[in-house]
């Protein structure tokens, strides 16, 4: 489940599972300055382990 920014981590959900932004999927754990002139609403799912396939894509990584 998505929470609002910002996320509800806690000691037993300290890792980014996923991230929405304004409600579509959002595959990278960076965005750019774009997000900060045109806005947006982030949401981020929360779990127990480190999901170690989520934002790794090589196509998603900053450049």
């Amino acid at each position: 489940m998505a929470e609002p920014f910002p996320p509800a981590a806690d000691v037993d959900h300290p890792y980014v599972s996923g991230v929405r932004l304004n409600g579509r999927p959002y595959d990278r754990s960076w965005t750019d300055a774009r997000f900060l002139r045109t806005g947006g609403t982030p949401a981020f799912s929360l779990a127990r382990q480190p999901d170690t396939d989520w934002a790794t894509a090589p196509a998603g990584l900053p450049r």
